[in-house]
């Protein structure tokens, strides 16, 4: 049987938190006498999906339109307990191409190799806010690439790791970017000091290699002048003097000027005003 193949896969998913899901729960015992490949995804998680006279659990994700995508994601240690490929088939035959866990039983994982679905494995930490995108927005996408060997929350641009960071900067100054920065800005997470420090590495050892200066810029959450002395510090420590100009390091302006504005205003009064005072913004 030909399986579908992909070298990205971009697709809203379908969350599971639960831990331990074990073969005998993704397709119980007594669907596995079927010796062809048919049928196994209308009883993936058929305990779970469904009343013993057949109907609908309405509390059950599967049975849930909130949720769809080919990606399904899952609790600790998903896949454990038997050998049965029929569990790989199930998650195949339902239309998932990728299971994202912080954990899989080592079986079912070369199980889903073998036919087709990809098992990603994340840390706990970058699991836990897959969950939380899609609980907030339940058509947040990832980004699952193979070439470049991570995953993405399209919805806030996270990459999970800092290996990811340092490989997605590289490709984006290679690429020809002039100018690269942490995110957005306006979706949580914000720009954080060590991912700031990986990007800044990034840019020091293309320039040396390359001669080109790239500029940069921390995007978010730096709401207050003594946060931007430390992203100050950090750049005049990482890339020296050179970078200390607004052409090559910039940050947003919106709150971090407002209590700019309050710090000139403690000093020439020796009273602070109001946030509101100066912008409402």
């Amino acid at each position: 049987m030909a399986y579908d193949k992909f070298t990205t896969l971009k697709s809203t998913a379908v969350p599971l938190p639960i831990e331990n899901v074990d073969t005998d729960q993704i397709i119980p015992a007594r669907f596995l006498k079927a010796t062809e490949r048919k049928g196994f995804g209308d009883n993936l998680f058929r305990d779970w999906r469904y009343n013993q006279d057949n109907t609908p659990k309405e509390d059950f994700v599967l049975n849930d339109s909130t949720y769809s995508g080919k990606i399904l994601v899952g609790g600790k240690n998903f896949g454990s307990g038997s050998s049965r490929e029929h569990a790989a088939w199930a998650v195949y035959d339902y239309g998932f191409r990728c299971v994202i866990s912080s954990f899989f039983a080592d079986i079912f994982r070369g199980n889903c190799l073998n036919i087709g679905v990809l098992p990603v494995q994340v840390s706990a930490e970058f699991l836990q806010k897959i969950f939380v995108e899609i609980e907030k927005n339940p058509n947040t996408e990832i980004e699952v690439s193979l070439q470049e060997q991570k995953v993405t929350i399209l919805e806030t641009g996270e990459l999970g790791s800092f290996d990811n960071v340092r490989r997605a900067s590289d490709i984006a100054m290679h690429a020809g970017s002039d100018f690269i920065k942490t995110s957005t800005g306006k979706i949580s997470p914000a720009a954080t000091l060590p991912v700031t420090l990986v990007m800044l590495e990034a840019i020091k050892d293309y320039y040396y290699e390359t001669g080109v200066q790239i500029g940069m810029k921390p995007a978010g959450g730096i709401s207050n002048s003594k946060l931007a002395l430390q992203y100050l510090m950090l750049v005049k420590e990482t890339l020296g003097d050179k970078w200390l100009t607004n052409q090559w390091f910039r940050f947003g302006a919106s709150s971090l000027a407002n209590d700019l504005l309050m710090q000139l205003e403690k000093q020439r009064s020796g009273n602070y005003q109001s946030k509101d005072y100066f912008s409402k913004d």
